[in-house]
Order: structure tokens, then sequence, then C-alpha cells
């Protein structure tokens, strides 16, 4: 019932996106973005946007409004209340969606989804800095030693490079090597 029509604006703009019509419980919580989180209508037609994008890059289902407004709590813990912030905020997630989908492909995992903790783990490389090659040689890494893609295993060595500061394949090339082990000595004087 907003003076204004913003609201209604909003309500029209989330059942195109959604392709039907809300229920009068969708409605009460499309309404308690605005009243309760106090988020702006043009920050809620951003986060609703964002949810139905994300969900199409995930060849998933259209989001149910409780998914919706579970992602809209993130937005206002994060203090996201302004189109600027929600459009940086999107962008940018939407790009390590992206990334994370390279890496699935990289790991040649097709004809599934990724599990939560396999999306989470790749989500948690890509935010401490590693981009595609460094994750390839940490993979190489892990076949050569393990036989095949094996996720702790993988883990480990992206940590261990993390937490070393080798974040760029150059870094990690020229830091960790193997150490070299002196040559034998000669046998010495007096033992033959």
């Amino acid at each position: 019932q907003a003076g204004d029509g913003r609201f209604r604006n909003l309500v029209g703009e989330a059942q195109r996106r959604l392709g039907r019509t809300l229920s009068t419980e969708e409605l009460k919580i499309l309404l308690s973005l605005i009243d309760y989180l106090r988020l702006p209508t043009e920050v809620v037609g951003v986060l609703l946007y964002y949810c139905l994008e994300r969900s199409r890059r995930r060849d998933s289902r259209a989001p149910s409004m409780r998914a919706i407004e579970k992602e809209a709590y993130r937005w206002a813990d994060l203090g996201i209340d302004t189109m600027e912030e929600a459009a940086v905020y999107m962008q940018s997630q939407l790009q390590v969606q992206a990334n994370v989908g390279k890496i699935q492909h990289m790991f040649g995992i097709e004809g599934r989804k990724l599990t939560p903790g396999e999306e989470k783990l790749i989500s948690t490389w890509l935010s401490w800095g590693f981009g595609e090659r460094e994750i390839q040689k940490a993979y190489e890494k892990t076949c050569m030693n393990t036989g095949g893609l094996k996720w702790p295993y993988l883990n480990s060595i992206l940590k261990s490079w993390h937490e070393q500061g080798l974040l760029t394949l150059e870094k990690i090339e020229a830091g960790d090597r193997m150490p070299v082990k002196p040559a034998r000595s000669q046998a010495k004087p007096g033992y033959n």
C-alpha cells in the first residue's frame, strides 16, 4: 500500500521476473524486505535480478521468495542499501560464480552441479586471490601425486601457497620447489 506506487511497481517487476503471480504470503515477504529490513525498493529490484541471474547461471529453477528473503538478510547484514553498493556486490558475486564454473569445467566435472562444499572451496580459493592458472597448477600437482581430483589434497596445496603468500604462478614456481638435496660428499679421509 505504498502511497507513491514504488511497491506496486516492485510487485509487478517481481511477478514479471518470476513468471507468476505472487501469493499473499510472498507479497508479505516482499513488503518485509522494505519495511523490516529497510531496503530501498530499487535495491530489492536489484536483489531480485541477482537471485534470478544466479539461479539461471547455476541451471536451477527460479528461486523461491524464501530464498530471496534469505539473500536479502545477507545484503542487510553486509550493509548493502544503495543502488551503487547493490550493483557492485551483484557484479562481483556473479563474476565469482562465472569463475567457479570455469574451475568446474577445468576439473572435468560435467553433467552434475557442484556440491555446496565443493563450490565453497572454489570460492574460498578465488577469494584468496588465486586465478585459473594457479588452481590449474595445484590441480595438476594433486592428480600427479594422488591419481585424481582429491579435494582435501588440492585444498591443502592452495592453503599452503596462500599462507606462504604465493598467489601467482610465477611466485608459486619460484617458491614451491622441493628443497635441493646437497650433493653427497666424497668418502671422508681415513674411512676407506
